[in-house]
């Protein structure tokens, strides 16, 4: 579930010169307004859930919010903090295979051949960051060598030196 805000006001600040400048930095003749943000009411949705493409899920598909939702309640910010129950812990958020697997081929139709593809997907990913983790050691080396061989060739070279300088030059 998410929720979302229908009323903010606009932040100014000032900037040198005496000009008054919005969030986005566009120029502004209003008076001082003061800077906060305040909010009114709050518009509940419900989400479906999908196959995800997340690759910190250790075993089995991730599962992620869907586009479609369901547009549930509109109540005030007042109303919704006096009657919320207790945030869930980060222990209690989190979903085993079977949980994730049962929710999205039960509740959401999704196919087993979905759900495989996206698991694969998942250890490709995982192999892949495997690999830059064990070869970020190598490529700082790597980077180092290629600067000193540039740095290198434009002392011997004058002309490299110059199509140097005027590259940096944009």
């Amino acid at each position: 579930m998410t929720a979302s805000s229908e009323t903010a006001s606009t932040q100014f600040r000032p900037v040198a010169g005496g000009e008054r400048r919005d969030s986005c930095g566009s120029k502004s003749d209003r008076s001082a307004l003061p800077r906060s943000v305040s909010f009114d009411k709050i518009h509940i949705r419900e989400h479906q859930l999908t196959v995800g493409d997340h690759p910190n899920c250790s075993i089995g598909p991730p599962v992620s919010l869907d586009w479609r939702y369901e547009d549930l309640n509109e109540l005030s910010l007042d109303d919704y903090e006096s009657f919320r129950s207790h945030r869930r812990s980060h222990r209690q958020m989190l979903m085993n295979y079977y949980q994730r697997k049962n929710l999205l081929s039960w509740s959401y139709g999704h196919s087993e051949a979905e759900l495989k593809e996206a698991s694969e997907e998942v250890r490709r990913v995982q192999r892949q960051r495997q690999l830059t983790r064990i070869m970020l050691p190598v490529s700082r080396f790597e980077e180092a060598f290629g600067s000193a061989g540039r740095k290198f060739k434009r002392a011997l070279d004058p002309e490299a030196k110059r199509v140097s300088l005027e590259s940096k030059e944009f």
